[in-house]
């Protein structure tokens, strides 16, 4: 096995952080607005980052292998998820509103979070999406033997999400629609490492330049454009989205690069799947609320989300401990596995 990267890791742990901070119902929207315009950009360019071909020789091996890591964590949460919430959220009446039950059954083999298919788990639908854009990402590596025709495809395959984005009139299964849109930042995450960006390069880039620079770049944008999700396959204006998303990815990625070493970040990135399935069914917003009697009304409302995904963290550590030591398995690893050094070719949600 080969070594973690480690400002990867401590990228994917700013990610899922944000991932559950932005999750979080009472956020000002200036931060949302922020927040949504990197953050799964962030994780599909890491993805592209890490892709390599070379490994697969055909489009089955490579299709079984990510069934594996993606398809089988993300029906193994599914119908976690949809348990929990069919017989512990529904009768607490923690979502009143939309307790279709059939609709939900369906929509964990259609993963499309729009009209309350995934009303169980919203947050799943990264994992098929994230499948869709792998697959068609590898198709396009193979059939594009000229490395500069990529970007091309590339923009062209931004056009055409944009397009599915304004004008299709349902959502496509798995995500497929938004894998057009997002096959993008995976693409230039896989450009990125093939045009040699490594740690000797980095080390010599301007980076606190850079952060100074794209930070209020990518927020002005960020307000500019608005509420993005690409969820919902809702990317706002076509160019504000795209210069954005980069802004805030090469910001992120340059901050997690400074931070050299995190244990805390690194654990979290290295578990990113698990807490990405796993983080909107805690009992957290109860203990809040019974325990610590607190709540949005209460205390500032962002502060109350700082509150909510530290003890969101805190509660899913012993959690990965289990699934890792005993339970490998339900997120498509075999029984010998470490928390602390695993496969180069890892993905961001993996």
């Amino acid at each position: 096995m080969l070594k973690r990267i480690e400002w990867i890791d401590i990228a994917k742990g700013l990610g899922i952080i944000f991932v559950i901070f932005a999750h979080i119902q009472s956020i000002s929207q200036v931060f949302l607005n922020y927040i949504y315009s990197f953050h799964m950009p962030l994780f599909f360019f890491l993805s592209g980052y890490l892709f390599s071909d070379s490994k697969y020789k055909t489009l089955m091996e490579f299709i079984k292998k990510k069934a594996q890591s993606l398809l089988i964590p993300y029906f193994v949460f599914s119908i976690i998820s949809y348990i929990y919430w069919a017989l512990v959220q529904i009768r607490m009446g923690d979502d009143i509103k939309h307790p279709d039950l059939f609709r939900a059954f369906i929509g964990i083999f259609y993963s499309d979070p729009n009209h309350h298919f995934m009303s169980y788990n919203v947050a799943l639908w990264f994992l098929t999406c994230l499948f869709s854009t792998e697959i068609l990402f590898y198709i396009l590596r193979k059939k594009i033997k000229i490395e500069y025709y990529i970007p091309i495809v590339l923009i062209a395959l931004s056009i055409t999400g944009y397009l599915f984005s304004l004008y299709l009139p349902f959502r496509l299964p798995w995500g497929i629609d938004v894998a057009c849109s997002a096959v993008v930042f995976y693409g230039v995450g896989y450009i990125f490492k093939t045009i040699n960006i490594n740690d000797e390069v980095m080390e010599r880039l301007p980076k606190m330049s850079a952060i100074l620079l794209l930070m209020p770049i990518g927020y002005i944008l960020s307000q500019f454009n608005r509420e993005i999700d690409m969820a919902s396959n809702y990317l706002s204006n076509y160019f504000l989205f795209y210069a954005g998303a980069f802004a805030g990815i090469f910001c992120w990625i340059f901050i997690a690069y400074l931070i050299k070493e995190s244990t805390i970040l690194s654990f979290f990135g290295k578990n990113s799947l698990i807490i990405f399935g796993l983080h909107l069914k805690t009992p957290v917003d109860f203990f809040m609320h019974k325990v610590l009697r607190t709540s949005a009304e209460t205390i500032n409302g962002n502060l109350y989300g700082v509150i909510d995904t530290i003890i969101t963290l805190a509660f899913l550590v012993p959690v990965i401990f289990i699934i890792n030591k005993f339970f490998p398995f339900l997120i498509g690893k075999g029984r010998q596995i470490s928390t602390e050094i695993v496969a180069k070719e890892e993905l961001p949600a993996e």
